[in-house]
């Protein structure tokens, strides 16, 4: 595993404070049901992975650089021969992503939530595990990814991380496969960082899905393959208070 550091463009740094503003008073002013909160949270996140995830108060999309998306065409072109995985969270983000590479004349396809068709997925996993294809890239949400058999795969990169330890390990499941010819598999997270170098809600959140694996592997071994389960709002919580901790110091 590695991390390679993205430093926010200036577009994603002033939309990364606003989320922080609206978090902190979503703290202190709590709903019933903590809707804005998790609302807020996911602004944050998407805030680290590119502007035209969030969008004005008419709903018009913010324009300006992804990071992560300028350093993922980065590592896809230095290896174009590497079958490589590619997770986000958001199938908007995979929807950015696809368009980029299109442009990059980067050959992908992608199984997300919207692709529910059994035959549309055999038929996408099909092409990017054929040799010969040309397709070198398959782009997965959780919703998407769930039960594929993905060998094929030399290197995993997650755009984002989960905001649940068991689908980060079904995620890193894909590629450990019977019928694999990998003895190991790469796997990079992207990692949102201020222009200052401090760290983003993508730091506590590889954190705290590390401490997870440590728990789960003192209980089940390192052979564990979702045996327990996280739910989603114990690590949200937790990254919460991480996000608002360091913006107090």
């Amino acid at each position: 595993t590695r991390e390679i550091i993205c430093t926010l463009s200036p577009e994603q740094e002033e939309l990364y404070d606003l989320a922080e503003l609206l978090l902190a008073e979503a703290e202190a002013n709590p709903d019933d049901d903590n809707t804005q909160t998790l609302k807020t949270m996911t602004m944050i996140r998407q805030a680290c992975n590119a502007p035209q995830l969030l969008a004005d108060e008419e709903g018009k999309p913010f324009e300006g650089e992804s990071s992560k998306i300028d350093q993922l065409v980065e590592i896809l072109q230095e290896n174009p021969d590497a079958k490589v995985l590619v997770y986000s969270a958001f199938e908007r983000m995979i929807s950015l992503i696809e368009a980029r590479l299109k442009k990059e004349k980067i050959n992908c396809t992608r199984i997300t939530g919207k692709e529910s068709s059994a035959k549309v997925r055999t038929e996408h996993v099909k092409t990017y595990q054929d040799p010969d294809s040309g397709v070198n890239v398959m782009l997965i949400t959780s919703a998407g990814s769930e039960s594929l058999n993905l060998q094929a795969t030399e290197h995993l990169v997650f755009v984002d991380s989960p905001f649940s330890y068991g689908d980060y390990v079904q995620t890193i499941g894909r590629p450990q496969r019977i019928g694999s010819k990998h003895l190991t598999v790469l796997i990079t997270h992207l990692v949102a960082r201020r222009q200052n170098g401090e760290k983003t809600i993508d730091d506590h959140v590889i954190k705290i899905l590390r401490g997870k694996k440590k728990l789960a592997d003192s209980v089940s071994g390192e052979a564990l393959k979702g045996g327990l389960q996280f739910t989603e709002s114990d690590l949200v919580k937790e990254v919460m208070n991480l996000v608002l901790d360091a913006k107090r110091t």
